[in-house]
C-alpha cells in the first residue's frame, strides 16, 4: 500500500484550515437516536480535511479513469440500422 502525504507548514495550518473549510464545510453530523436532535460532529476538523481529501481523490480517479474509458471506445457505424 502506498502512502501519499501533504505537509503543510505549522504557521499556515490555521490559514489552510480556514480557506479548506469555507469550500467544504465540516457539517457531517452523527444521527441521533431520536432524530429529532442535531447529533454532534461525526468529524474532528482533521478527520474532515483527511476524510474529504479521500472523498475527492477517489472521485477523480474514477473521472480519469471514465474520461479514459470513452477515449478508447469505438462505436461502430452501421449505416443499415435505418434506412
Amino acid at each position: 500500500m502506498a502512502t501519499i502525504s501533504i505537509t503543510i507548514p505549522n504557521d499556515k495550518v490555521a490559514k489552510a484550515l480556514e480557506g479548506f473549510l469555507e469550500i467544504y464545510p465540516n457539517s457531517e453530523r452523527v444521527v441521533s437516536e431520536d432524530l429529532e436532535t442535531e447529533g454532534e460532529a461525526k468529524y474532528t476538523n482533521a478527520q474532515w480535511v483527511s476524510e474529504k481529501m479521500r472523498r475527492i481523490l477517489i472521485r477523480d480517479i474514477h473521472r480519469g479513469l471514465n474520461m479514459k474509458a470513452r477515449k478508447e471506445v469505438n462505436v461502430v457505424v452501421d449505416d443499415t440500422i435505418a434506412e
